[in-house]
C-alpha cells in the first residue's frame, strides 16, 4: 500500500532480497501495513483514510485517487506534517517512514528463528557466526514508538 520492498535496500532497515521467495517480503509488507495502521488508527478512521486515498480499497492492485482530490488532512497523515500541540511544535514525518522501522523490526524477529518439523532452529553457517539481532531489533521498535 504505501511501502514496497525496494524501501529497504538502505541502512538502516536493509532487507536483502530471498532469491528462493521473491514475493515474501512485498506480501510481508501488505500484511504488516495494513495490521499496524489499523491498530494505530482504528479500523473506522483506517478505512477512511484508505478509501480517501484509493479509488476501491479491496482492489488488488490498488489504484490511487488523483492528488487533487485528496484532502489536505489525509495527504498530511500519509506524506507527514508539522503542527502544534499544547504549543510545543511536532513534525509527523508521515505513514512510510513510520512504517519502516516497525516493518524490518518484525521481519528481522519472524526471519531470526524458523518453525521446522523439530521446533524452532536457528542456521549454522559452517565458515561464518549467526548474529543474535536484537540490537536491531530493538533499535527499530524504539524508532517506530517514538514516530
Amino acid at each position: 500500500m504505501f511501502l514496497t520492498p525496494a524501501d529497504f535496500n538502505v541502512i538502516p532497515y536493509n532487507i536483502p532480497p530471498k532469491p528462493d521467495a521473491p514475493n515474501s517480503l512485498g506480501d510481508f509488507i501488505n500484511f504488516y501495513e495494513k495490521k499496524v495502521l489499523i491498530d494505530l488508527l482504528g479500523p473506522v478512521l483506517y478505512l477512511e483514510f484508505v478509501e480517501a486515498l484509493f479509488e476501491d480499497p479491496n482492489a488488488d492492485p490498488l489504484v490511487p485517487i488523483d492528488e487533487v482530490d485528496i484532502d489536505q488532512k489525509w495527504k498530511d497523515l500519509r506524506d507527514g506534517a508539522e503542527y502544534t500541540y499544547t504549543e510545543k511544535p511536532y513534525r509527523w514525518l508521515g505513514v512510510e517512514e513510520a512504517m519502516k522501522p516497525f516493518i524490518f523490526q518484525q521481519w528481522e524477529s519472524d526471519h531470526y528463528k524458523r518453525l521446522s518439523s523439530q521446533g524452532r532452529s536457528r542456521s549454522r553457517k559452517e565458515n561464518a557466526d549467526v548474529v543474535d539481532p536484537s540490537d536491531n531489533i530493538t533499535s527499530a521498535y524504539s524508532d517506530f514508538v517514538k514516530l
